[in-house]
């Protein structure tokens, strides 16, 4: 469990820097297996946007993360505060 915690704590970061702060935020989780990051986002809405901005600033991880091949963007609403 502490190796998909690091691995998404790392693409939380490098997503940080290469997306714009609003958008950032709106992100739930990432999983990275094959060559294609996953990237898990709060709402539908969101998840268009999201693909569009992952679309530009693909190449920009490919230079940072060597194997990077696809990025996908996936539907994880954050859980309920209780």
């Amino acid at each position: 469990m502490a190796q998909f915690a690091d691995q998404h704590s790392h693409w939380t970061k490098r997503l940080a820097l290469a997306l714009e702060p609003g958008l950032a935020q709106r992100i739930t989780g990432t999983g990275f297996e094959a060559g294609t990051l996953t990237v898990y986002v709060e709402s539908a809405a969101w998840s268009a946007r999201l693909r569009y901005a992952l679309a530009e600033c693909l190449p920009q991880l490919q230079a940072i993360e060597e194997g990077l091949t696809n990025v996908r963007v996936r539907l994880r609403p954050r859980a309920p505060s209780p």
